[in-house]
């Protein structure tokens, strides 16, 4: 900026990036056509930038504020389990965007509430490094717990369609599994994707190091027992991960069709020089409302079908 003042013929070598919001729910907005989550993300017209983070902390802030007081079960001396009430530490505005971001953004890729946990609790750390305890001394893990529940709920209720297509992918995951067969698709450029979690044993070897002997155990995949767990939760992150990735290469091979020879990508981050930034603006919509212009779950689903005998085809219902 201070060479342009300066110098009208400046060339920047400035990188300017341009972000998704929240590109998991951006890709379960655009394949679902969902109104209520798109406008969230940002694929609807609109006055202002939405932000699904506060959104979700507001949710949140409301569920909490509903319940003043919270239960903790501990242990004492004897490992007897005794409850305790206290007054809720999260009432009154404590449940930031901050707090309510990491587990917003995991949640398209298969975050547990438990996983929340934890995410919520390091939050938490982050917080008081900067100063005051958030919660006045509040056990954080204790509050990050009974958080846990008004997040999950706060995300569900704001991403409902998503939410539908996740337990979806993860029924077309447990029908092939129950059928013998690992997952695969093609995503919008052509490439193929497979997903084989298989069944692990686990080998004990003895090896050394330094002279000395050490035992290492190490897990060996199973060639043909599927993992139904691990099958069916991780179908989700997996499906948009692929549909992200497509929409990467097509931003690549249309910017460089359109004479943009660098371009820096992290991600849902897509990065090129201040001169091009408006043309890649641009080129990101057209490649995204392309690869959405057809209906791809339908596709997906016909393209599992067919892998499928009848009967267990029949065990999966019509794309949310």
């Amino acid at each position: 900026w201070l060479g342009w003042l300066t110098d009208k013929d400046y060339v920047s070598h400035t990188p300017v990036a341009l972000d998704g919001s929240n590109s998991g729910l951006q890709h379960f907005s655009a394949m679902l056509r969902d109104p209520v989550g798109g406008a969230a993300v940002n694929l609807l017209p609109c006055e202002k930038p939405q932000d699904v983070y506060m959104q979700v902390a507001k949710r949140a802030q409301e569920i909490v504020d509903s319940q003043p007081t919270i239960t903790i079960t501990r242990k004492d001396g004897e490992g007897e389990e005794y409850s305790e009430t206290h007054p809720n530490p999260w009432v009154g505005g404590k449940v930031t965007r901050k707090i309510a971001k990491r587990p917003t953004m995991t949640y398209c890729y298969s975050a547990t509430r438990y996983g929340m946990v934890d995410m919520i609790h390091q939050t938490l750390r982050e917080i008081d490094g900067d100063g005051e305890p958030h919660l006045g001394g509040f056990d954080n893990y204790q509050a990050a717990s009974y958080l846990s529940y008004a997040i999950w709920d706060a995300i569900s209720q704001t991403v409902v369609a998503a939410s539908g297509a996740m337990a979806w992918l993860r029924d077309v995951a447990k029908a092939t599994t129950k059928a013998g067969i690992p997952v695969w698709w093609t995503n919008p450029v052509g490439l193929p994707v497979l997903q084989m979690y298989c069944e692990e044993s686990s080998k004990q070897l003895a090896v050394y190091v330094g002279g000395k002997r050490l035992q290492v155990k190490m897990n060996v995949d199973s060639s043909t027992v599927l993992r139904s767990s691990t099958q069916a939760n991780a179908i989700a992150p997996n499906f948009v991960h692929s549909f992200d990735a497509a929409h990467l290469m097509s931003v690549a091979n249309s910017c460089r069709n359109a004479g943009i020879k660098y371009i820096a990508v992290i991600h849902d981050s897509f990065g090129t020089h201040a001169a091009n930034a408006g043309v890649l603006s641009t080129l990101l919509r057209e490649t995204f409302i392309n690869q959405y212009s057809p209906d791809v779950l339908s596709r997906f689903r016909d393209q599992v079908v067919s892998q499928l005998p009848p009967d267990a085809a029949n065990d999966i219902g019509p794309p949310p």
